[in-house]
């Protein structure tokens, strides 16, 4: 179950309350959400599974998006080719003034240019309106009276944020995401996606961030809907606290919610914690031993 504070909502028969990309996406108005669990990945594949992307829509999508890593990983190639280049002929002093003129050499020059051409050649992969959640075409498909709620949010990803996110070197599962409006924060990736994500987050353009619950220390991203997965119900109460305080900080005229999926989580707020894990931390972080 999930169990949401906010808002009330004219509820869905078809409602599962975290179908976030058909029947429940009306339902995340005014601004972007955020998830937080603990497997992040898991959330994402659900996401995707659940999107209803026809198998032979998405097959291509994946294929096209292969071509496209071809043409990036060739692009990679000759950008390390013309740095070992130039790094070699910086080091040569019968170059030296032709390195402090900031012109590149012939050859490397060379290699540039087919950069340029292999940048054109990738492709503009994008999704049919209808599997992009509140889209009008989505919303006509998925809302419970089948209309067009105004202030259902829906991510604002143009073509030249497509163009980079089919640039990126990451997992084609992320691309795809990316295409439904939702980007994730996770370890161990181009730290070019990261950058993207910060930059679409801060300027408001996903749909949805999945993240971890560390992701709620050192941002200072505004949401008007977050979701606390029921994996984190090991959470403590002052880090549930702050989770919820991503939540509504934008415009008092707009709708907000914090949706937990286990009511336990609601429940230890009202609570005194057997151990107050942050004051134990404080207090040993400020005492001293004489």
């Amino acid at each position: 179950t999930t169990s949401t504070y906010g808002t009330e909502q004219k509820v869905n028969p078809n409602s599962k309350g975290i179908l976030l990309t058909t029947s429940d996406a009306y339902t995340l108005t005014d601004g972007p959400t955020i998830f937080l669990c603990e497997d992040v990945k898991k959330i994402g594949h659900f996401y995707i599974q659940q999107s209803n992307i026809p198998n032979v829509m998405f097959q291509s999508i994946l294929h096209n998006i292969s071509k496209n890593d071809e043409i990036i990983n060739k692009i990679t190639y000759l950008e390390n080719a013309i740095a070992n280049k130039e790094t070699k002929l910086g080091a040569d002093n019968e170059e030296t003034s032709a390195r402090e003129s900031g012109r590149m050499c012939h050859e490397s020059q060379q290699w540039m240019n087919q950069i340029d051409k292999l940048r054109k050649e990738i492709k503009l992969i994008s999704l049919d309106a209808t599997y992009v959640p509140n889209s009008v075409a989505h919303q006509k498909l998925w809302t419970p009276d089948k209309e067009v709620h105004e202030n259902a949010f829906v991510a604002s990803l143009d073509e030249e944020h497509t163009r980079d996110i089919m640039s990126l070197n990451i997992d084609n599962h992320l691309k795809v995401l990316l295409l439904l409006g939702i980007g994730m924060f996770i370890e161990n990736v181009d730290v070019k996606y990261i950058e993207l994500m910060k930059r679409l987050a801060s300027e408001q353009r996903l749909f949805m961030i999945i993240a971890s619950s560390d992701y709620i220390y050192g941002t200072n991203y505004q949401f008007c809907h977050g979701f606390i997965g029921k994996d984190l119900t090991k959470m403590t109460q002052q880090k549930t606290l702050q989770a919820m305080g991503r939540i509504g900080r934008n415009n008092i005229q707009q709708d907000y919610s914090v949706r937990f999926r286990d009511d336990n989580m609601v429940m230890q707020l009202f609570k005194a914690p057997e151990h107050n894990l942050e004051a134990n931390n404080m207090c040993k972080l400020f005492s001293s031993e004489d």
